[in-house]
Order: structure tokens, then sequence, then C-alpha cells
């Protein structure tokens, strides 16, 4: 049992790191991803309960504004990727 369980904290913790790099990628990356911006969809959907949940149940201002700087790389990612979405469809 106890090896089920270790697979399965590996597996969580891969997809949670690919969540959380994936909008960063997108904030630099200099061709279109709906890769990128569906991760930082999902990386923005997490990181604001999770910034209310920190600051409403313990108002730990560093945990606070971590999930918040997190939410806002999601927010950029997909702000970024729809800009580029505009630029390519204006070159067509």
């Amino acid at each position: 049992m106890e090896n089920i369980m270790t697979i399965t904290g590996i597996i969580i913790l891969t997809a949670v790191c690919i969540t959380i790099v994936s909008p960063i990628r997108g904030l630099f990356n200099k061709s279109r991803s709906v890769g990128c911006a569906l991760a930082g969809a999902l990386t923005m959907m997490a990181a604001l309960p999770g910034a209310l949940h920190a600051w409403g149940e313990g108002q730990s201002i560093p945990w606070t504004s971590a999930y918040l700087i997190l939410a806002l790389v999601g927010a950029g990612s997909i702000f970024r990727q729809l800009m580029l979405h505009k630029q390519e469809q204006r070159m067509l």
C-alpha cells in the first residue's frame, strides 16, 4: 500500500509542476500555445481560492502573496496567448 501512495504522490507532483511551469513558459513563448493558455486558466482557477483560503484561515501574507502571484502568472499567460492569436489573425 505504501508503494501505491508513493507512485500517486509522484504523479500528482508531476502534474502540479507541469501546470505551474506551463503558464510561465507561456509568458515567454514566441508562438501561441493553447496548452499554455489552458494551463494558465487552471493555475488561475486553483490559485485564487488558495489565496482566499490562505488569507481567511490564517491571514498568512506570504502564502496569500504567493498564490496571488501564481494567479497573475496564469492571467498573464492567458493574456499573452490571446494577444499572439490576435496578431496572427491580423497577418492573415
